[in-house]
């Protein structure tokens, strides 16, 4: 009797076509899920960058606004500087036209004695007279007198209570020529001296009209100065609260730049631990391959058998035809092959789906 007899190795591969399809159903979930997961993971490293971004932004904002201020205040301070230089010049040439000026008090005051000396000098200076009747007594004393209507006689006022005019011997003549060179040398002399104090008087008086337009130039620059000095103390007040509202700005930025920091820290820990993940499930994907490896080996050797299977079921069948044919006694038995062949092809119809599924 032919006896159909079940393969073990039909039933060993469809186990592990099972399980096999099994894990391949659960590396999927697994796979899903690390893509969900890795997905998350980069929308957060995307989203830390752009905050990254705009925190660098506004660092570079603020840096622009702390640079610009710096400059602002590093000018008002040279201003500052330029000013008290300034105000140290004027200072200065105030303290120098006022030692001018007093100079040229001291100077006029010297020049106006000196003309008060020179007019006493010039007016007891001796003068000469030449007419009929005697001079005034009141003459500088010494001086000469020629009358005129008396051959030209020569008289001399002498000092005395009254002055005298005395008749001088003509041994005196020489004397007197000597005296009234001597004299006019200096007429020439005080002259010549009455005519540099004038121009020193002159040149005083432009001196002390230049001073006046220098002190009147001095008090306007003064005045200036003191009007830029106010203007620069309200640009340091205006300087020093933008300078409080940077520093209020830099510790907020700096607060924000710690939380980033801290994000930043732990969207590291977050990636080193979804890298440790992805790490594991490449171990298990790995796996996985190997097994779906051996699985397509082992479905290879299946199919191989199966094929060698249908072979043999082939050779069954004409062989079961022939007994069918030989044997028509033997009817129940062919009915139980027909029954046990049916189910063999059932389960190679089974096979064969699950092959095509793998």
């Amino acid at each position: 009797v032919w006896t159909a007899v079940a393969d073990s190795r039909i039933a060993a591969n469809a186990t592990s076509i099972s399980t096999n399809s099994s894990n391949i159903t659960t590396n999927a979930s697994d796979i899903t899920s690390l893509t969900n997961s890795l997905a998350t993971t980069n929308a957060n490293v995307s989203q830390s960058a752009t905050d990254i971004t705009n925190l660098t932004s506004t660092v570079n904002t603020n840096t622009t606004n702390i640079a610009g201020n710096t400059g602002s205040i590093s000018t008002n301070s040279s201003n500052i500087s330029t000013n008290a230089s300034d105000i140290t010049t004027l200072t200065n040439d105030l303290a120098t036209t006022d030692s001018n000026v007093s100079q040229n008090a001291t100077n006029h005051t010297n020049l106006t004695a000196t003309v008060s000396t020179n007019s006493t000098n010039i007016a007891a200076k001796p003068n000469v007279y030449r007419q009929n009747n005697a001079p005034a007594t009141t003459v500088p004393v010494g001086s000469l007198w020629y009358d005129t209507n008396d051959n030209n006689k020569l008289y001399v006022l002498v000092a005395g209570s009254p002055n005298v005019w005395t008749v001088t011997k003509d041994g005196d003549i020489a004397a007197n020529a000597t005296n009234i060179a001597s004299n006019t040398t200096n007429i020439s002399t005080n002259a010549s001296d009455i005519t540099t104090l004038t121009n020193n008087l002159n040149t005083t008086n432009a001196n002390v009209t230049q001073n006046a337009t220098d002190v009147t130039n001095l008090t306007s620059t003064v005045t200036t100065h003191t009007t830029d000095i106010a203007s620069n103390a309200g640009n340091i007040t205006t300087n020093t609260t933008n300078i409080s509202t940077n520093a209020s700005n830099i510790t907020t930025l700096t607060n924000d730049l710690n939380t980033a920091e801290a994000d930043i820290t732990q969207n590291a820990t977050n990636h080193t631990n979804l890298s440790s993940t992805v790490t594991t499930n490449s171990g298990n994907i790995g796996t996985n391959t190997t097994n779906i490896s051996t699985n397509a080996s082992n479905i290879t050797t299946l199919t191989n058998d199966l094929t060698t299977a249908e072979a043999d079921i082939l050779s069954n069948a004409g062989n079961i035809t022939s007994l069918t044919t030989t044997v028509n006694g033997h009817t129940g038995d062919i009915s139980t092959n027909a029954s046990d062949i049916s189910t063999l092809n059932a389960g190679l119809v089974t096979a064969n789906g699950n092959i095509s599924a793998n």
